[in-house]
Formats: structure tokens, C-alpha cells, sequence
């Protein structure tokens, strides 16, 4: 029987990915080329992030030096100022509450710290709404998705078997 639901934070409960990728686009076109959305989309999620450095792109294209570290400075303040503006995505309130309706116990797993998604489910007025927080920093380092210890850590919190539960 099913007693528990995990959730990811990025991209289900707040959408971050397109805020990331307005960020880019716009310093992209103030060097007069085109954002690669096709190459950014491989590493949604983390997955292969090690493969493409969107600032050392930007600087094979226009092909002269530029500093990178401002580029993710300035990239980094884009996204963020974005997301601050991004609702809740459709449907999660409504899962919610039908998940507390059922007395489901909810878990949040991220790979992104406690002092992103804390904030977030604050800002959005979910915080209260989760039993359990699991996030990068409470597992080893190198040690979030596609690693199981978040979600490990968070049936062990939930005390809860892993077969009732959904992630």
C-alpha cells in the first residue's frame, strides 16, 4: 500500500529550467548569436553538466577571450531575479492537497542545497506542506541523483518501506 510521496524540487515543483536558459539567451544575443538550446537541454537535471559550459561556448563562438567568471556571475543574477517571479507549476497545489486528502506523508528530494529549496517552498507557500526536506546537503557530497541517498535518505526519515512509496 502506498503511504508516501517523494517529490523533486527543480523542474516539478518551481520551473527552473526555462529561467536558466532566458538567462543565457540574453547574453547570448548581446554577442550577436544564438543561444544553443539543443546542447543546454542535454544537461537539464545535471546530467552531463561537465559536457557543456555554456560561457566557454559563447567564447568558442565569438572566438576572443571574454570573461567567464562574469559571464556566470551575470548569468547566475538572470536566473535567479527570473525564478523569483516563477508561480508554483500547474497542478502541484491540487496533488497536494489530494495527496493529504489520502494522509499520504510528502517528501521533498533535490539535488540543489537547502538554502535553494527552503527558500523557494517559503516563497511559494509550500514549506509547511512537506513532512520532510532532503537535499544535497544532507548527503555526501557526490552523492545526489542519479544516486539513490536522497531518496534513501527520505524513506528513513519518512520511516517509511521503500515499496509504499512514489517517487
Amino acid at each position: 500500500m502506498i503511504t508516501s510521496l517523494i517529490f523533486d524540487f527543480d523542474g516539478l515543483i518551481l520551473d527552473t529550467e526555462t529561467p536558466d536558459v532566458l538567462a543565457w539567451q540574453e547574453i547570448y544575443a548581446e554577442h550577436n548569436v544564438a543561444f544553443p538550446v539543443a546542447s543546454w537541454g542535454q544537461i537539464i537535471g545535471g546530467a552531463g553538466a561537465s559536457q557543456f559550459d555554456a560561457a566557454i561556448h559563447l567564447q568558442e563562438l565569438v572566438g576572443q577571450p571574454l570573461d567567464l567568471h562574469a559571464l556566470h556571475t551575470r548569468q547566475h543574477r538572470l536566473n535567479c531575479s527570473l525564478i523569483e517571479h516563477q508561480p508554483v507549476l500547474p497542478g502541484i497545489v491540487d496533488y497536494l492537497d489530494s495527496a493529504r486528502l489520502l494522509n499520504l506523508k510528502l517528501a521533498v528530494a533535490s539535488s540543489s542545497p537547502h538554502s535553494w529549496v527552503d527558500t523557494h517552498l517559503s516563497r511559494l507557500g509550500l514549506a509547511g506542506r512537506f513532512d520532510k526536506i532532503i537535499c544535497a546537503d544532507d548527503v555526501p557530497a557526490g552523492r545526489t541523483k542519479p544516486q539513490p541517498d536522497l531518496f534513501l535518505l527520505a524513506l528513513d526519515q519518512l520511516e517509511v518501506p521503500k515499496d509504499a512509496v512514489i517517487v
